[in-house]
Order: structure tokens, then sequence, then C-alpha cells
């Protein structure tokens, strides 16, 4: 979970200082994780993944994906995480990604969709997501499942 400040910056830079909470299993408590990337889900734990992580976070060229773009060092790191997860396959890891971009006055969900040239099978493609919890509970049940100990 992101937020950030309504009226503080981070440091001397026009941008807003954020906060990150990252809930794990099989608590879901929340955790302060400060402004820090914290995770990609369940790649986390796999070295290559979490070094890509890693090398954006001390990377200045990184930062300068903001210039004119708000939110370009988010879709920098969604190409970079995509390239790893394409490049280096993990048996249980999918390759769609979701982002969600939190500033002042605005959140940017976007996914990694990617169409290549060629082989269509190289192509990333986000299958449908529940948008609401009865729309989760048809598409459950489209596929012979049923939506149990589920709570709001």
């Amino acid at each position: 979970m992101a937020g950030v400040h309504p009226s503080r910056n981070n440091g001397e830079a026009p941008w807003a200082i954020a906060y990150v909470y990252r809930f794990r299993s099989p608590e879901f408590v929340p955790l302060f994780a400060g402004s820090n990337i914290v995770s990609i889900g369940s790649g986390e734990e796999i070295e290559e993944y979490s070094k890509v992580l890693q090398r954006i976070g001390t990377g200045f060229e990184y930062l300068q994906m903001e210039i004119n773009n708000p939110g370009g060092s988010a879709f920098g790191l969604l190409h970079m995480v995509t390239s790893a997860v394409k490049d280096m396959p993990k048996r249980g890891i999918s390759r769609n990604l979701h982002v969600c971009i939190v500033m002042r006055g605005e959140i940017r969900l976007a996914t990694n969709n990617r169409r290549y040239f060629g082989d269509s099978s190289d192509d990333i493609i986000m299958p449908p997501v529940a948008q609401s919890l009865p729309e989760l509970d048809q598409m459950l049940s489209d596929r012979g499942r049923t939506l149990t100990l589920a709570t709001c």
C-alpha cells in the first residue's frame, strides 16, 4: 500500500514524501517500509529479480526519467522488471505485472502489456482482473471455483 504526503516534499525535490507499507502472509499486518522499493511479489525471493531492484534503487539515471514525465521512473522500473522476468523466467512467476503510481492528486494503474514482432507467444497480455467482489465471484464461478472464507 502506498501513499504520499499532501504537502511535504522529499528534500529540495518537488516530489512528495512517499509512505509504503507491505503486507506479508500469513499475518497480513501493515509493515512500514519507508519510501523504499520493498517487493516484487513472490519474485522477491529470486536473487536475479531482487538485483534488478537494487540496481534501480541506486541509479540516478532512473530519476532522470521523471523530467517532464511524472511517474516515468516507475515505468522504467516496470520495463526493467519485465525484461528480467522475460529473460530469466522462473517457475511459478508470472510475466504479467501491475504498476501503481501514487502522486499528489493522482493515482495511475497500468500493466506491462507488450506485443513483440514475430512469434506471438512472446507477447505479454494481462488477463482480465476483477474490479469488484461480485466480479471476482463471477470469474471464479466461470472457472468452476468458489469464493470461500473471503471477507471485505
